[in-house]
C-alpha cells in the first residue's frame, strides 16, 4: 500500500524525469534501474539534438530541465569530488535554472497576501517584469511613496510545496536506483538527500536572507568597492523581501559596462579583492557567487543581486582557512595539513605521513598552475579529495568556503580573461602569516589551551571518582580484546608437532636398542640383528628425515613472507 501511495503521488513527476532522461540519451539508466517500470511502451527518443553534446553536457541539460530544486541539488553535489567526477563538476558550474513566467499581477497579489498591506499605499511604481529571476525568487524594481528605489523579491507561491515534492521525488528515485548509485561510487545516497534538505529549506524563508544581508552590511562596511543594500524590515516576511535597488548591469555584459568607462580588469580586481578579503577577514561570504548574481554599478562598484546562498565561518574556522590559504601560496605542507586536520570534525588520520605527502604534492602542483584560470578550482577539489580519502569530515561551511573561492575565480575570469587569483593571493600570504603571530591570535590560542587544560583538571577528579565508585560496587567491567594471536598459535602448534615427532623418534630408537640387546635369541634376526629392532630403526630414520625436511622448508620457505624469518 505504501509503495502504491508514493507511486500515485509522484507518478507524473517520475514520468517527466523518465522522458527527460530519454530525450537526452540516457536510455541505459532508465532500462537498467527501477525506473524501467515507468517506461512508456511506445517510447521513443526525442528529435532533440544530443549528438553534439558529451555525457557531462547532457547531464547538465537534464538537471536544468528538471527545475530549480534539481539545480540546487546539483550545486550541492558539486561540492563532493569524492562522488562526482571532475569533468561533471566543471560542467555543473555552468548550470542555470529555468524560470517560470511570473508577472506583476502575481507579484502584487503575493506581496499583499504576505504583508497584509495594499501596494497602492506603499509603492508609486512597480515594474511589470522581474529584473532578476533565478531559483525560487523573482525580484521586481519598485519605488516607495517616500521616494526610495527598492528591489522587491517575491518567493514563488508554490516554492515550498514544489521543493518538498521534489525532495520526496528525489528520495523515491534514489530508492529505485540505489543499487545503481552504490555501484557507481555513491555509498550513502539517502543520507545525501537528507543533508541537502537541511541546506535548502532555510532558503525558502526570506527572513533568513534579510538577516544575512544585515551581517554582510556589518562585515563589509569598510569595503568601498562593494555595495550591500539596506533591508526594509517593515515589508519583509517569509515570502517577501524589500531592499535598496541599485542601477546596475550583470558582469556578463562586460562590453556595456566598459562603455561606461569601467575597466573589466579593474572590475575583476575589485570583485576578487572584496570577496577574498571578506571571506578571510570576516568569515561572511556568498556560497554561490555565479556571474548571474554579480552586478556592476556605473561607478565601478560591485553588488550581489541575491543573498539566498550565504555562509559564515566561525572565528576559529576563519583563522584556519586563512592559514590554509597562506600555506598554499607558500607551499608549506606542514601548516596546510595541520590546518585541514584541525578543520575536520571527528576523524583521525591513520597515515599522517601519506596525508602530508599528498598535501605537499597538491601545493607543488598548484605552484606550476598559478597562471591558469582554474587555480582555485584545482585547490578546492584537490583538498576535498584528500580529506575524503583520509576520512576527514569537513564542516559544511568550510567546504562551501573552498568551493565559493573557485566560483569567484570563474566569475573574475569571465569578467577579465587574464585574471590570475594566485597572483592576487600572494600579497595576502605575508599578511596572513603575520596574523598567525599577532598578539591577539597568540592570546586567543593561549586562552584556548588554558581553557582546555582547566577543563581537564576540573573533570579528571570527577571521572576518577566515578571509576573508583564503580570499581567498589563491582560495576566496572573490562573488555579485553587480544588481536594478532593467529601467528603465535600457529607457532605453538608447529613446536608441539615437532616435539611429538622427537618423542616418537626417541622412543623408537630406545625401544629398538633394547630389543637389539635383549631379544637376539628370542626373535627372528637379519644379519645378526632382530628384525623388530631393524624395523624400529628404519621408522625412526624415516621420521627423523621427515622432521629435518619439514624444519628446513619451514625455516627457509617462509622467510620471504615473515619479516622475522620465522
Amino acid at each position: 500500500m505504501a509503495i502504491r501511495a508514493w507511486r500515485v503521488r509522484n507518478l507524473g513527476r517520475i514520468g517527466k524525469v523518465v522522458n527527460i532522461l530519454l530525450q537526452n540519451g540516457f536510455e541505459g539508466v532508465v532500462e537498467t534501474t527501477g525506473l524501467r517500470r515507468f517506461l512508456p511502451k511506445d517510447h521513443r527518443v526525442s528529435d532533440k539534438d544530443s549528438s553534439s553534446l558529451n555525457r557531462w553536457q547532457r547531464i547538465r541539460r537534464v538537471v536544468e530541465e528538471l527545475g530549480p530544486t534539481m539545480v540546487a541539488f546539483a550545486d550541492y553535489l558539486a561540492c563532493r569530488p569524492d562522488i562526482l567526477p571532475e569533468p561533471l563538476i566543471t560542467e555543473l558550474a555552468k548550470i542555470s535554472s529555468s524560470t517560470e513566467p511570473f508577472g506583476k499581477a502575481q507579484a502584487i497579489a503575493q506581496f499583499e497576501q504576505a504583508t497584509g498591506m495594499k501596494t497602492k499605499n506603499i509603492f508609486t511604481y512597480f515594474d511589470s517584469t522581474p529584473s532578476f529571476a533565478e531559483g525560487f525568487g523573482r525580484t521586481f524594481r519598485a519605488k516607495l511613496i517616500s521616494g526610495e528605489d527598492v528591489a522587491v523579491k517575491i518567493l514563488v507561491p508554490e516554492a515550498v510545496a514544489s521543493v518538498q515534492t521534489d525532495i520526496t521525488l528525489i528520495r523515491d528515485i534514489v530508492s529505485l536506483i540505489e543499487n545503481f548509485l552504490v555501484n557507481h561510487g555513491i555509498p550513502n545516497p539517502k543520507q545525501l538527500v537528507d543533508l541537502f534538505e537541511e541546506t535548502i529549506i532555510p532558503e525558502l524563508d526570506l527572513r533568513n536572507e534579510a538577516n544575512m544581508i544585515g551581517r554582510f552590511r556589518k562585515a563589509y562596511s569598510g569595503a568601498g568597492s562593494f555595495v550591500v543594500p539596506k533591508v526594509y524590515s517593515l515589508y519583509t516576511t517569509v515570502s517577501t523581501l524589500v531592499t535598496d535597488y541599485y542601477n546596475s548591469i550583470n558582469v556578463n555584459n562586460s562590453a556595456e559596462f566598459a562603455s561606461w568607462g569601467v575597466s573589466p580588469r579593474d572590475t575583476a580586481d575589485k570583485f576578487m579583492k572584496t570577496f577574498v578579503s571578506g571571506l578571510l577577514e570576516t568569515g561572511v561570504f556568498h556560497t554561490s557567487p555565479r556571474s548571474t548574481v554579480v552586478s556592476v554599478l556605473p561607478d565601478g562598484k560591485v553588488s550581489f543581486a541575491d543573498y539566498a546562498s550565504t555562509g559564515m565561518l566561525t572565528s576559529d574556522q576563519r583563522m584556519l582557512v586563512c592559514d590554509a590559504a597562506a600555506a598554499l601560496v607558500a607551499r608549506n605542507s606542514r601548516i596546510l595539513s595541520e590546518s585541514l586536520r584541525k578543520l575536520s570534525v571527528g576523524g583521525e588520520i591513520d597515515d599522517y605521513q601519506s596525508f602530508r605527502t599528498e598535501i605537499q604534492y597538491l601545493a607543488d602542483n598548484l605552484y606550476y598552475m598559478e597562471e591558469t584560470s582554474t587555480y582555485m578550482q584545482e585547490f578546492s577539489l584537490g583538498i576535498m579529495r584528500i580529506a575524503y580519502r583520509h576520512k576527514l569530515m569537513l564542516p559544511r561551511e568550510v567546504v562551501a568556503s573552498f568551493t565559493s573561492l573557485a566560483a569567484a575565480e570563474r566569475v573574475a575570469v569571465s569578467i577579465y580573461s587574464g585574471f590570475n587569483i594566485a597572483g592576487y593571493l600572494k600579497p595576502f600570504s605575508k599578511k596572513l602569516f603575520l596574523e598567525r603571530l599577532s598578539p591577539d591570535r597568540l592570546k586567543s590560542r593561549l586562552n584556548q589551551n588554558l581553557s582546555q587544560a582547566s577543563d581537564l583538571l576540573e573533570t579528571s577528579p570527577l571521572e576518577l571518582s566515578l571509576i573508583l565508585k564503580k570499581l567498589r560496587r563491582g560495576e566496572l567491567i573490562a573488555n579485553h580484546r587480544i588481536t594478532g594471536l593467529g601467528f603465535l598459535i600457529k607457532k605453538f602448534d608447529t613446536a608441539a608437532n615437532k616435539l611429538v615427532y622427537a618423542v616418537m623418534i626417541a622412543a623408537l630408537i630406545i625401544g629398538s636398542s633394547i630389543i637389539a640387546v635383549m631379544g637376539q635369541e628370542t626373535t627372528y634376526s637379519l644379519f645378526g640383528f632382530p628384525i623388530a629392532a631393524l624395523v624400529g630403526y628404519a621408522v625412526a630414520l624415516i621420521l627423523s628425515l621427515s622432521l629435518l625436511f619439514y624444519t628446513i622448508r619451514n625455516r627457509f620457505g617462509s622467510r620471504g613472507n615473515n619479516p622475522d624469518g620465522e
